[in-house]
């Protein structure tokens, strides 16, 4: 019973902890993509902070590309690099949680 509920406090924690990690690692390293990809690998003439994020990054209505967004690398390069950043968005408060959570010791 007691390692029944050790075990669900330690899986409430890593879940916690994955969540206090990722929230704040989404601002930043969106809030970066948003400042830093547009006008060096895709140009868009409308970006929105944060939601620059989120792909698509070149605009179209209606299949026709939207006058000045273009994509500067090739879409491959732009979304391999994209792919990065939600890779470690996902992943490293994953490992920090998982690590951390491990620590709590078994009464």
């Amino acid at each position: 019973m007691v390692k029944k509920l050790h075990d669900q406090y330690v899986r409430l924690q890593s879940v916690v902890l994955y969540i206090f990690f990722f929230v704040p690692l989404l601002l930043v390293l969106s809030f970066s993509w948003s400042n830093w990809a547009n006008g060096i690998l895709y140009k868009c003439i409308d970006p929105l902070p944060f939601v620059g994020f989120i792909a698509p990054f070149v605009h179209s209505v209606n299949g026709v590309r939207v006058i000045g967004d273009e994509y500067l690398y090739t879409p491959l390069v732009v979304y391999g690099i994209w792919f990065v950043f939600v890779l470690i968005i996902f992943v490293v408060p994953a490992i920090l949680s998982s690590h951390l959570s491990k620590r709590i010791p078994s009464k």
